[in-house]
């Protein structure tokens, strides 16, 4: 039996709580890493829905709401808690997506899906899995009544407005 006394006792006992040590670092770093995953994710669907022509209106995590088609920059708004940038909350979401011009086409519309499903909140204020977004679709000559639904679909709990 070790007992503390035991050289080769509080040597075994050090290496035990290093390495569960470790292994609580290694699931901290883990959870921290895919939050910010999340939001790069987050970030690259408002990217590249604003490239493909949609207008989206952002609201940040304070309340402030930018321009159609614009950003909510950090120096319109305050800066995030530690907490809020630790856990890799979205500093913006999108309660808008306005689809409606001409301009995009059934094609473009498309491959915006995939973009549209990274804004659903994974962790926020809202409910898990909820989407408590807009998108705008009508007036749109090019979106048709089988694309909406495929939308519809593939955005479940999201307001589709046809």
């Amino acid at each position: 039996m070790d007992t503390p006394s035991n050289p080769h006792g509080v040597k075994r006992l050090l290496l035990k709580l290093l390495v569960g040590f470790a292994v609580l670092a290694i699931g901290v770093v883990g959870l921290f890493m895919y939050q910010h995953t999340q939001i790069a994710q987050h970030n690259a669907a408002i990217s590249d829905l604003q490239d493909n022509g949609a207008r989206l209106t952002l609201t940040d995590w304070s309340g402030h709401t930018g321009q159609a088609g614009t950003v909510v920059t950090d120096s319109d708004s305050p800066t995030p808690t530690l907490l809020a940038t630790l856990m890799g909350e979205p500093s913006v979401s999108v309660p808008l997506i306005d689809l409606t011009g001409a301009h995009i086409s059934a094609a473009e519309a498309h491959k915006m899906i995939p973009s549209l499903r990274n804004l659903i909140p994974k962790r926020d204020e809202n409910e898990v899995g909820k989407c408590y977004i807009a998108v705008m679709i009508s007036g749109n000559p090019n979106i048709d009544a089988d694309l909406t639904n495929e939308m519809k679909k593939a955005l479940p709990n999201c307001q589709v407005v046809h």
